[in-house]
């Protein structure tokens, strides 16, 4: 959408998006193999609720 409009600010904008999609995901991933591992909560990801 930067590249359409022109818009300088909009795509710097969609980069830090990016950057903070990339690093929770990453965190995320690292979170879920740590826990498994060391079989309890090392790296929090928040409690699931049942309803």
């Amino acid at each position: 959408a930067g590249d359409f409009t022109g818009n300088a600010t909009l795509k710097m904008i969609a980069g830090y998006e990016g950057i903070f999609c990339g690093l929770s995901a990453i965190y995320t991933g690292l979170a879920q193999v740590m826990n498994e591992v060391f079989g309890r909560q090392v790296a929090p990801l928040g409690a699931v609720v049942q309803k």
